[in-house]
């Protein structure tokens, strides 16, 4: 009577080539050599990682962190602010601040974006406490100085 590769318990096979016990020590064993085969290890520290990422989480943080874009490193404004509405993407549904509209709104910077270093990281121009909440027709008017800062109501 042969044993089981798994646990080692012996079984009564069904056929000539029945390795298993049973159809969950066969699964387990099979699952667990597939992982061992596929393990994946970061390609900057060799720590062991995910099968589906090159690097361990401790190396994707810092390496994340290293690649934050400066202003400079973009090649125009829409890209700044297609970040903008990912970073921000709590606030993108509020109403304007100034009429309550809400069917419609965009993200205007306080500080303009021309205005910022090109060292300025997008993060900083991006901050929460640098966007207004506008509808169409304020952001316009705010862009264009009929619409004074201090005549915003705070968010």
């Amino acid at each position: 009577m042969p044993n089981c590769q798994r646990c080692d318990k012996p079984f009564i096979p069904n056929h000539k080539k029945q390795l298993f016990c049973g159809v969950v020590c066969r699964a387990a064993f099979c699952s667990k050599r597939w992982a061992d085969a596929n393990k994946k290890t970061c390609i900057h520290c060799g720590a062991p990682c995910k099968h589906s990422s090159e690097m361990c989480k401790k190396c994707q943080t810092g390496y994340t962190v290293s690649r934050l874009k400066t202003v400079g490193d973009c090649k125009d404004s829409s890209e700044i602010r297609n970040f903008n509405r990912s970073w921000n993407k709590g606030i993108v549904s509020l109403p304007c601040q100034v009429c309550g509209y809400s069917l419609y709104t965009e993200l205007a910077h306080i500080k303009p974006i021309h205005s910022f270093p090109k060292e300025a990281l997008l993060i900083e121009v991006n901050d929460p406490s640098n966007i207004l909440v506008l509808c169409k027709n304020h952001h316009w008017e705010q862009e264009h100085g009929f619409l004074p800062l201090d005549k915003i109501p705070k968010r």
